[in-house]
């Protein structure tokens, strides 16, 4: 005898990954395509959507946070009924190939690469990436603060710790409201090149095909 089996009345909430140029990087708004997109995620029946938030686009200078097209992303996604989850991408955004968006660390950051050789992870010649700061300067209070760091080194500066402490503090601050209502549902938090924890691995752009010679783990620093 045939027995009909009932589907299971169960889902799998669907997040939408967002465009990595979502906040415009020289205007720090919303890009024109980003409200139609999410009127699409809502038309399909998405939970909601994934967002990177760069540090360099939004702490132009120490301590000076700018979240403007985030924040009006979080109450467009409300007025929709879709949920945020947000990445906090202390990453630099583009500089390899077949990028087409760019998002550097913040200036003030690269600008210490000369003063600071620990800067940025090199490979056994020397050539670094400035894609994101070493594991080794978490530590090390070599960065400037504004008003408002919560660090407490006595010669007026940062570790890396502190940046990134400074930073979520300051977006969970911003992002209140839309914590509060339920908008804003997950913060995650990127560790290394492209998010990853992981010394970097990618070829240097002032490296030829013919100088290839990937760092090893214990190589980069």
């Amino acid at each position: 005898t045939a027995v009909d089996i009932a589907p299971p009345q169960t889902s799998v909430p669907v997040y939408l990954m967002m465009p990595l140029d979502t906040v415009n990087s020289e205007t720090g708004e919303l890009g024109e395509e980003i409200p139609g997109l999410l009127q699409g995620a809502a038309d399909v029946g998405a939970e909601g959507i994934m967002v990177d938030v760069w540090w360099g686009l939004c702490e132009p200078e120490p301590n000076a946070y700018n979240f403007t097209g985030y924040l009006d992303l979080m109450q467009r996604c409300k007025t929709l009924g879709l949920k945020v989850q947000a990445v906090m991408s202390f990453h630099a955004c583009g500089g390899n190939v077949g990028d087409s968006v760019n998002v550097p660390l913040p200036q003030w950051v690269v600008s210490l690469e000369e003063s600071v050789p620990e800067l940025f992870y090199r490979d056994q010649r020397g050539d670094c990436s400035s894609e994101y700061v070493s594991l080794s300067c978490d530590t090390l209070s070599v960065f400037p603060k504004g008003r408002g760091s919560k660090s407490k080194e006595k010669n007026g500066k940062r570790t890396a710790i502190d940046m990134y402490r400074d930073f979520m503090t300051a977006f969970r601050d911003a992002s209140k409201p839309f914590i509060d209502d339920s908008t804003l549902v997950e913060i995650q938090v990127g560790c290394g090149p492209c998010g990853e924890l992981h010394p970097h691995r990618k070829l240097s752009p002032r490296l030829t095909v013919d100088k290839i010679a990937m760092p090893l783990p214990s190589q980069a620093y």
